[in-house]
């Protein structure tokens, strides 16, 4: 996930580079074909033949100047943890069910399986789908009442996903 200001709230033309030339891959889950593009926030792939180490990132608009990420990125060959695309509602109160979409989920574990909320507040899930052939994945849980807003997060066995935003 990429923050930031002046994106434009829909991609167009405009592209997302590791390095010099390896652009960035877009391709997610059928739900989240809206929600991954805003004018503050970019949800990005890296592309799959990123070279390992650290990648200068850059967005690159078809009608001004590039900007430049103010930190570079990590490419490892760990294996993927999840990543998140979409999260319904955006706005919610305690009690609400809150819904996320993505990938590499992978198989529910009572024991690692968990949102995460701002201030470290862990969740347990009320759904949890992943599909095996694709790693397209979806889990639900309901938001804890301390929790107030920022990041969400899908934590499983391999690591922490990317964060969206949620508004408490």
């Amino acid at each position: 996930t990429i923050y930031g200001q002046g994106f434009g709230n829909v991609r167009g033309q405009t592209k997302v580079i590791f390095r010099t030339d390896n652009e960035a891959d877009y391709n997610f889950p059928e739900e989240c074909a809206t929600s991954v593009w805003s004018d503050n926030q970019i949800v990005v792939k890296v592309p799959r033949y990123a070279l390992e180490g650290m990648n200068a990132l850059k967005i690159v608009f078809a009608d001004r100047p590039y900007i430049s990420a103010s930190e570079p990125f990590q490419v490892t060959d760990d294996p993927l943890p999840p990543s998140i695309c979409k999260i319904s509602p955006t706005v919610a109160r305690p009690g609400t069910p809150i819904q996320v979409w993505g990938e590499y989920f992978r198989a529910y574990d009572n024991s690692l399986s968990r949102f995460k909320f701002s201030q470290n507040i862990n969740a347990t899930t009320t759904n949890w789908s992943y599909n095996n052939s694709n790693g397209y994945s979806s889990a639900t849980s309901t938001l804890p009442t301390s929790t107030v807003s920022g990041p969400v997060q899908i934590i499983n066995g391999t690591g922490a996903s990317n964060s969206l935003n949620l508004q408490v």
